[in-house]
């Protein structure tokens, strides 16, 4: 078969079986459930922890240093609409180069436009 016409046909399966495919994802994603969300938090995780490496767990306005409490944030009024952690791989290593630690009072306190 020649591999266009294979690919058409793959198409027109998948145009015709788009319910099957619906519910066969719902009960795979119903029986891995726990598998993928362990999954899932590993890679924040990871990614939190690269974040933190790279940036430091220290807030740049008032010195906080329990990383519970440091959030990270875009100065200059770089906005994101994805959180960092939610990036990929290649876009998280792009931003957090701008971002900047910050605790969550100060952050609060920037956002309102009290605190250079």
């Amino acid at each position: 078969m020649h591999p266009e016409a294979s690919r058409l046909s793959v198409q027109k399966w998948k145009a015709k079986s788009k319910d099957a495919i619906s519910r066969y994802r719902k009960k795979w994603l119903a029986e891995n459930r726990e598998k993928v969300l362990l999954q899932q938090r590993r890679k924040y995780q990871e990614k939190l922890d690269f974040i933190r490496e790279v940036v430091g767990t220290v807030c740049v306005d008032c010195t906080e240093d329990r990383p519970a409490a440091i959030q990270y944030h875009h100065p200059n009024g770089r906005s994101e609409k994805k959180a960092p952690t939610l990036c990929g791989w290649e876009k998280l290593k792009e931003e957090v180069m701008h971002l900047i630690a910050i605790c969550a009072t100060c952050h609060s306190v920037r956002h309102r436009g009290e605190l250079a």
